[in-house]
């Protein structure tokens, strides 16, 4: 599964049961909730901790995870493009840098200053916002970026500050309704439970974890604006639920993050395979591109040998072009390996040779009669041709010699010349992809995909240095006894 720009907020595998899961993490932090507001409201809580010091510490523990939160949505974000994350990073990060700070700053500065006040409530509206944009998720044509989000919410809340500054009646208009704030705790709850259904719709637990998480941090919210608190300006309860609501965000943010992370994998590994692919079609076109050099490079110069009206076997020469254009036409049509028949090799060393002959080359062929094999005729026709072509290429002008004969059950062809050969102990490298002499021009791609095609057939090729030069190529291949139609045929020409 590989990532696209523009997915939709749950780009996670969906869950086939998404409402037990969410159920039981319901229960889990109803009953978390529960356990920290009977232990914070307990007499020994309330009069013998200093509320004051734990409040502030579990305060700057939440900040550090919001902002925790507020890196792995942006990493979600940028590992699978995933819109919804983006915003869900600048909404923590609005909170964690922002919310959290302004709250807890009450216990030290005058609780009704104008520019605290602002920032108190402006920052929250801010952050409302953008979790309902982050369920929404709409459509951009540009990459969403959570840095240049949270950025400009801080301008938002930046210039709120100045406002208050210079209009503190109006701030305090606004700020002094405890309307407006229960008001927006209810939004913040509403905003996590919104984004809690929709995740479940879209089978999304760890995204519905951070709603579950956000909706319980505006339970407490709401409940510290609440005139019926028992404890002072942040106080533990709120401090606690507050953290609780966090953890449960960085819980589903981390399994996010996860999940994101093994798409991500199975992405890399899934192009990966398409690489290898590529490449290995990259290889086989580049072998069918040297293996149609050479087959054409066995036609140079029969054309003006064909219209030449002095030559006598004009005519077996045009069967014999034919023949290797059919070949080559096969060739591109992948279809050379498929076909597979009873042959005598005989005739293809004798077609290959008269062609090499007739373009020029110093070529002497000696050949048993009913040398019989079986496998692709067109595999065979590849290897000579790929061999005589490197006589050609590497010892030009040298007189090059073909024999084929039996050998211990088997046929034997041997190719030699008298060029430069190779150094004695490298014959086996010769035949590695890639592998050519110091001063070659070829693909060094020859000798390799001949090795290749007679493996098919059960066939081997070995090269062979000569002292003081030269080098022979030598081909074996599986012989079988004549076929019984081509035997009975040749009793019949016998008789008469």
């Amino acid at each position: 599964m590989s990532a696209q720009r523009g997915r939709p907020l749950s780009d996670t595998p969906r869950l086939r049961r998404p409402w037990r899961v969410v159920s039981a993490d319901l229960l889990v932090v109803s009953g978390a909730g529960l356990l920290i507001v009977f232990l914070t409201w307990s007499a020994w809580a309330r009069y013998a901790l200093p509320s004051d010091q734990i409040s502030l510490v579990l305060a700057t523990t939440a900040a550090a995870c919001a902002a925790m939160g507020a890196v792995l949505a942006a990493v979600v974000h940028r590992m699978s493009t995933n819109r919804g994350a983006a915003w869900i990073s600048a909404a923590l990060t609005m909170y964690g840098v922002v919310v959290v700070p302004a709250i807890t700053i009450g216990t030290t500065v005058d609780r009704g200053a104008p520019v605290v006040m602002a920032i108190r409530f402006v920052a929250p509206v801010i952050m409302i916002t953008l979790l309902f944009i982050a369920v929404w998720s709409p459509p951009r044509r540009h990459a969403i970026r959570p840095l240049t989000i949270s950025l400009a919410g801080l301008s938002v809340v930046v210039a709120a500050a100045v406002l208050a500054l210079v209009a503190p009646g109006a701030t305090e208009l606004v700020t002094s309704n405890a309307g407006s704030w229960i008001g927006l705790a209810c939004s913040l709850c509403l905003a996590g439970f919104a984004l809690a259904l929709v995740s479940v719709a879209r089978g999304s637990a760890p995204l519905a974890r951070v709603g579950i998480g956000m909706a319980v941090i505006g339970l407490g919210y709401a409940y510290k604006v609440s005139k019926h608190a028992p404890v002072n300006e942040v106080g533990l309860t709120y401090a606690s639920v507050r953290l609780l609501g966090v953890l449960v965000m960085l819980v589903g943010l981390v399994q996010l993050a996860r999940v994101t992370l093994q798409i991500a994998h199975e992405a890399h590994l899934e192009h990966q395979e398409e690489l290898r692919l590529a490449k290995v079609g990259l290889a086989r076109v580049e072998e069918r591109d040297h293996e149609l050099r050479n087959g054409i490079a066995g036609l140079a110069g029969m054309t003006h040998l064909l219209v030449d009206s002095n030559i006598d076997d004009s005519g077996s020469l045009c069967v014999t072009v034919s023949a290797e254009l059919a070949r080559l036409e096969s060739m591109l049509a992948n279809s050379a390996e498929n076909t597979r028949s009873v042959y005598l090799t005989g005739s293809v060393i004798s077609d290959l040779t008269a062609l090499r002959k007739r373009a020029g080359m110093n070529i002497h062929c000696e050949v048993e009669d009913d040398l019989w094999t079986e496998g692709s005729r067109n595999a065979l026709a590849q290897v000579l041709t790929n061999v005589l072509a490197n006589c050609a290429r590497h010892a030009p002008g040298s007189p090059v010699r073909v024999w084929a004969f039996r050998w211990r059950g088997r046929i034997r062809i041997c190719v030699s010349d008298s060029g430069p050969g190779v150094p004695p102990g490298q014959e086996d490298l010769a035949f590695a992809r890639g592998t050519r002499g110091e001063h070659s021009q070829g693909q060094g791609l020859g000798l390799h995909i001949c090795r290749e095609l007679l493996a098919a057939d059960g066939a081997t090729i070995e090269l062979c240095s000569a002292v003081p030069t030269g080098a022979t190529v030598v081909v074996e291949l599986p012989l079988i006894a004549r076929p019984r139609a081509h035997a009975d045929v040749a009793a019949v020409a016998s008789a008469g």
